[in-house]
């Protein structure tokens, strides 16, 4: 007969922290994971290993009732992760009631599973009461498609193209480009926000003349070099290649006051 286990819990258990849980191990014809107020079953020893059980088993008390007072949840969900089977060549991420495919091996890498990844062997499909969301989305940060050249720089907000040098240096994103391949959908369910908006700084024209003020999604014009010096922008300011376009987006203040 396999050995199975019987997990206490003495803190309400999170999926996202269940490596480090205070759980106590028992042993019982199933495997039990019990928190303060439910139960479910472990679907697998790659489950209990997830769990960071395997060594932690010890016997039940006799005639403790861990059902007592708990509801039923069925089988134990899985903790945010990265997992595989054997046969599929696919990583897939769970976190929270979803899960997502893994699209490249550099995005496993970006997001920081490279060393994660849990194999399934054993038990039942552990995704079945998960919704899919497709491809995973990329973290925030500045990508290249190999061959292509163009960088992009991805938050929150969407994706947007990055102007030129200058704008990725500004953006602080010169030494922080990750090279995907072609095939990473790295704009999978992400807003198109067409090209990146100018950080805050003093931006003058290629022809040269009128310095210009970014603050947020204003823009002002500085009327002259007292003013220029006043707002503290002597010897920053940035001359923009010929192809920058600041205003786009920006909503013009006039003369800056």
């Amino acid at each position: 007969m396999r050995i199975l286990a019987v997990i206490i819990a003495f803190a309400v258990w999170s999926t996202a922290t269940a490596q480090s849980d205070d759980a106590r191990y028992y042993v019982k014809p199933e495997i039990y994971r019990v928190t303060w107020d439910t139960i479910c079953q472990v679907a697998s020893p790659e489950q209990l290993r997830v769990f960071n059980a395997r060594d932690r088993v010890q016997d039940i008390p006799e005639y403790a009732n861990i059902f007592s007072g708990k509801r039923d949840i069925g089988t134990c969900p899985w903790p945010e992760g990265f997992y595989r089977y054997p046969a599929y060549p696919g990583v897939f991420r769970v976190h929270g009631n979803s899960k997502c495919t893994v699209t490249s091996r550099t995005q496993l890498n970006v997001l920081a599973g490279t060393t994660q990844v849990t194999t399934i062997e054993h038990g039942p499909n552990p995704f079945t009461q998960l919704k899919d969301s497709g491809a995973c989305q990329w973290p925030g940060g500045f990508y290249s498609e190999a061959g292509r050249g163009a960088v992009y720089m991805l938050s929150e907000d969407g994706a947007c193209l990055v102007a030129n040098p200058l704008q990725l240096r500004l953006l602080n994103g010169r030494d922080k480009i990750n090279y995907v391949e072609p095939s990473a959908k790295l704009f999978a369910g992400v807003k198109d926000q067409g090209v990146c908006g100018w950080p805050d700084g003093f931006y003058q024209l290629p022809s040269g003349g009128t310095v210009y003020f970014i603050k947020g999604n204003t823009i002002c014009a500085i009327s002259t070099p007292q003013k220029l010096n006043a707002m503290g922008g002597r010897n920053r300011v940035h001359r923009l290649p010929g192809n920058a376009d600041i205003f786009d987006g920006k909503r013009s203040m006039g003369v800056c006051r």
